[in-house]
């Protein structure tokens, strides 16, 4: 028995419909994937960040103490 044409073209037409969803869900998993590891990233800087910030006043407070010092035995 014979397929007709348009049943034929039909069931091509739902198979590339759902070829393109499920590439459509593909490119949606890689973004949300890439999304998370970003905010990931962020995080991580943002912890550094702070990190750093507390070292420069660690590092400042220490050289003022340090100047006030030799400023006071100078005195």
């Amino acid at each position: 028995m014979q397929v007709p044409f348009m049943s034929r073209t039909c069931k091509v037409g739902k198979q590339q419909q759902s070829l393109f969803f499920s590439l459509k869900a593909l490119d949606k998993y890689k973004f949300e994937q890439s999304l998370e590891h970003t905010s990931e990233f962020i995080e991580r800087l943002e912890k550094e960040l702070e990190e750093y910030h507390k070292h420069v006043a660690r590092y400042r407070r220490g050289k003022e103490a340090a100047m006030e010092d030799s400023l006071g035995d100078n005195v």
